[in-house]
């Protein structure tokens, strides 16, 4: 057979296929990664009109939507009976897919939205519904705040310990719903009987918080029970209170710029199954104290742990606070309340080291292999009081040892003291560092394989484009666009994660925007 031949007999048994009905399966279209403001089933949004997304997949090339009908309800129910009491677009014939503007019934404060759609392709044939997604309104109005901010009496000065805070409650039955506000002017951890919630890291992120601060919401409805609950927070001095690149240059001050009392608040929304409705807010019956572990922490130098001064506990019912002080009440706070609009920041992926040296005796450098921005995991053992430091670099010195002269007034640096248990674990809280090299002194002997892990963390954002082609060398640099990316997405975008600056130059980030989209 000839080369013509075959192709001839090729195209007419495609044909005979396509003809039959057999050539392939039925192509199906669905909408997926539904999203409500560019999020996930966020939990507070605060535009009245919020705007809806998603995307189209199907298994053919060529695909493309035609039409869509949305369907927004207020509860789960109606939306699965093809009910939708909030909005029903009906069949609108559009290719949109984007900035869906809602268009029904008014949302209110705390108002809950479920919603799901169904699209068309360009044969006019209909989808399945996609699967649900939810998204519920924040507290909209500045009446819906009733917490007041409140933290420790003594102000933030150099090296400051991270403040604790709790407040038991009584539930009197089961919970249907609960949903938690809170925010700080500092960084803070929120936790609910003995649990730390979410994710997030560095929360509420870095604002002029002059003008405005960011809050957060939590769903808490399954950590909440009948009987007795504690809620409690860790609360440091971020970018609030602790020191922000430049500012001794700018404003004369290296830290204090915003503020010298960090403080937190927070508002606890519960619904019972008996139809009673409780709210917990922070106010003057909370407690507070500095003598816990975290010694201090500040996003540029660095934090300071030791783990003899851990109260375990201290989250839960029933833990004795007696030597805990009253929350002091911050009446003159004028920042505005707005919810998270972007991503939260948090772990995206783990890097492990891929060699450890020993330049000088007892100084054991670590090569993560990756120029990163985030923190170490460090697991160690030793007796109680025995101390480690982990130092942070980009770069070695020609002898080994870490290179720290282009890091200017920032630390970077780490210490942990141990308690004396067998195997310990430690992550920093409030803190962040760019680096690719780690040096640990004060080791009980030889690092292990599992000694030290690297935490690579940033703002959420998907990524939506990959490269990659037969260059190497392309091939790397467009790795390092993608991890310089990663490292400089931190709340805000930053002009450098690692020296005493990370700013949000606006220059830098106008320049780079065009292809930051596209990763």
């Amino acid at each position: 057979m000839n080369k013509i031949t075959g192709l001839l007999l090729a195209s007419w048994l495609l044909a005979t296929l396509a003809n039959s009905g057999l050539s392939q399966p039925e192509t199906r279209i669905v909408a997926s990664s539904l999203r409500c403001e560019y999020l996930v089933s966020p939990l507070a949004v605060e535009t009245r009109e919020p705007r809806l997304s998603w995307q189209v997949d199907s298994s053919a090339r060529g695909t493309r939507q035609s039409a869509y009908q949305i369907l927004v309800a207020t509860s789960a129910q109606d939306l699965g009976a093809d009910k939708g009491d909030l909005w029903d677009t009906g069949k609108i014939n559009s290719n949109d897919t984007i900035q869906i503007v809602y268009k029904g019934n008014p949302l209110g404060s705390r108002q809950e939205c479920v919603w799901k759609l169904r699209i068309w392709d360009q044969s006019d044939k209909a989808s399945a519904w996609s699967k649900p997604a939810r998204w519920a309104m924040g507290l909209i109005e500045s009446s819906d705040w009733h917490a007041e901010w409140i933290g420790d009496k003594a102000p933030s000065v150099e090296n400051v310990s991270a403040t604790m805070l709790r407040r038991e409650f009584a539930l009197a039955s089961r919970v249907k719903r609960a949903i938690v506000y809170a925010s700080a002017l500092g960084v803070y951890e929120i936790h609910v009987n003995g649990q730390r919630l979410g994710d997030q890291l560095l929360a509420p992120e870095f604002t002029d918080y002059l003008s405005r601060t960011q809050y957060q919401a939590y769903d808490v409805t399954s950590l909440l029970k009948s009987g007795g609950n504690a809620l409690g927070a860790l609360l440091g001095d971020g970018w609030y209170a602790g020191g922000i690149g430049l500012a001794q240059m700018a404003l004369k001050k290296s830290r204090n710029v915003y503020g010298d009392h960090p403080r937190f608040i927070a508002q606890l929304e519960i619904e019972l199954a008996n139809g009673e409705k409780q709210r917990l807010i922070t106010d003057g019956s909370w407690k507070t104290t500095r003598e816990g572990p975290i010694r201090s922490a500040d996003i540029l130098n660095g934090e300071t742990y030791d783990a003899r001064r851990e109260m375990p506990g201290w989250d839960r019912a029933g833990f004795d606070d007696k030597t805990w002080q009253p929350a002091d009440i911050a009446s003159n706070v004028a920042t505005r309340l707005v919810a998270q609009p972007d991503e939260p920041i948090h772990v995206t992926r783990e890097i492990k080291p891929i060699s450890v040296n020993e330049p000088k005796t007892g100084v054991f450098v670590f090569d993560m292999g990756q120029n990163m921005v985030g923190w170490c995991r460090l697991k160690t053992r030793g007796p109680a009081g025995a101390t480690v430091t982990l130092r942070h670099a980009e770069m070695l010195d020609e002898d080994g040892t870490i290179y720290v002269d282009n890091l200017r007034a920032a630390k970077q640096t780490d210490t942990y003291t141990m308690k004396g248990a067998d195997v310990e674990t430690f992550e920093p809280h409030f803190t962040y560092h760019g680096f690719r090299y780690v040096e640990l002194t004060g080791l009980q002997g030889k690092p292990q394989s599992d000694t030290l892990t690297g935490e690579v963390f940033h703002t959420g954002m998907s990524e939506t484009g990959s490269f990659e082609c037969s260059s190497p060398l392309l091939n790397k640099l467009w790795q390092n666009i993608l991890w310089t990316q990663r490292g400089n997405m931190v709340g805000i975008p930053t002009d450098c994660p690692q020296r005493d600056e990370r700013l949000g130059w606006m220059g830098d980030i106008q320049i780079f925007i065009g292809t930051g989209i596209l990763t």
